[in-house]
């Protein structure tokens, strides 16, 4: 009776002004959501240009150091080299933000820096080395592997070089160098030549144990760069490989393994 249809339609009511209120509160819920969203992009946002700005500042300022130096006119001096490297480092620093032209800017400055410090240290001192794995380091990013490679491979020569140096001179420190050893260092050169101060046999012991995990770190790079930059290589041996293995039928001969590194560049080709 009329009783039943208002109960009837005080509930339908009811139910509608709970939905509409949850409705409600799940739009606000969504909404708080969008704002935490945006306000976390706006802080990374923010973030990313303070950065960007600290970068920019230290690259002024470094050049404007360069420049003071430069006006200064006392000749190629271990102060331009560092100023020289912080400037390329502070170019490839940019991240998401990093251009062909910061690139370019970078391996401009590492060069000259290489060619001052070159003047100005031993062949085999170890910032050499440096030097030329971070101007490969540049050629790899602007996608220049083949001429990344002579880089990479002077670096690994000047580490194995530096290297004997050290050995050598720990050998005549502790009393036990062959007279070739000796031989080796010349007569009356200075050990370590370049290096401000002299170096323990720990601190040499040191150097020599990170010098060689860094030439074969190198080797490994100059390597793979060699065959990136060369498939037809690696495609002319997989093929000998393959008449081998077909000869080696008639011959019961066992074909050569195919070095797994040459598989993976050629499933990427």
């Amino acid at each position: 009776g009329p009783t039943k249809s208002a109960v009837t339609r005080e509930s339908s009511v009811a139910s509608v002004s709970s939905n509409s209120e949850q409705d409600g509160s799940e739009k606000d819920e969504d909404s708080d959501d969008s704002d935490t969203d945006d306000v976390i992009e706006a802080e990374a946002n923010e973030d990313m240009d303070e950065s960007e700005l600290d970068l920019d500042l230290a690259w002024k300022m470094l050049d404007t150091a360069r420049g003071i130096a430069e006006k200064q006119q006392l000749g190629d001096t271990m102060e331009k080299v560092d100023i020289l490297s912080a400037l390329a480092e502070v170019d490839l620093e940019r991240g998401q933000y990093l251009t062909a032209q910061d690139i370019e800017s970078s391996l401009g400055n590492y060069q000259k820096a290489l060619s001052i410090l070159q003047q100005l240290v031993e062949p085999d001192h170890r910032q050499i080395a440096e030097l030329n794995f971070r101007i490969c380091t540049c050629l790899e990013i602007g996608s220049n592997p083949k001429e990344a490679i002579p880089y990479g491979q002077k670096a690994i020569s000047v580490c194995k070089s530096r290297v004997q140096l050290l050995t050598n001179e720990i050998m005549i420190s502790t009393g036990l160098a062959s007279s070739s050893a000796a031989s080796e260092l010349g007569d009356g050169e200075q050990l370590s030549k370049g290096s401000p101060t002299v170096l323990s046999v720990k601190d040499k012991e040191a150097e020599i144990d990170n010098l060689v995990g860094l030439a074969e770190d190198l080797e490994k790079k100059a390597n793979l760069e060699q065959l990136i930059s060369d498939p037809k290589s690696i495609i002319a041996e997989i093929q000998g490989m393959a008449s081998c293995k077909s000869r080696g039928g008639e011959n019961n001969a066992s074909p050569a393994a195919v070095n797994s590194s040459h598989m993976f560049l050629l499933t990427a080709m």
